[in-house]
């Protein structure tokens, strides 16, 4: 009788426990759905100065070498919205991305400008690693 008892015992709880794990999605699973919801799309002109001013801290540049930046990148960031509004993204990514490196070279100077490269280097290989 109690083995009989403690089988049934075990079957409610059992039967309990995984139709609560089905009804409850995991915390991996509600940040994957967060993160799904509400994507975060910053404007071409957000982008542009958020990332000017990561180049004028990191890198030390004057307020001017950082104005010109930011309008360079935003030129770039428009024209890459406009490539993938397009749905044509091949080739001419390429190309705008790097118009816009030679031309911050040419504000930044050699030196600052590989600077930056090993930066852009560092954070695209934490982003792989899923650290960013």
């Amino acid at each position: 009788m109690t083995r009989l008892f403690v089988s049934a015992l075990a079957a409610f709880v059992f039967s309990f426990s995984a139709a609560q794990a089905q009804s409850a999605p995991t915390a991996i699973a509600q940040e994957a759905q967060k993160a799904q919801a509400a994507p975060v799309v910053k404007d071409a002109a957000t982008r542009a100065k958020n990332t000017a001013q990561r180049m004028a801290t990191s890198l030390s540049l004057t307020g001017a070498q950082a104005e010109q930046v930011e309008a360079i990148l935003l030129s770039q960031f428009q024209r890459m919205d406009e490539l993938k509004a397009s749905g044509n993204m091949k080739g001419g990514a390429r190309q705008i991305r790097q118009e816009a490196d030679k031309a911050i070279e040419g504000v930044i100077g050699a030196d600052k400008y590989a600077q930056w490269q090993k930066i852009r280097q560092e954070q695209k290989e934490a982003r792989k690693a899923g650290k960013m």
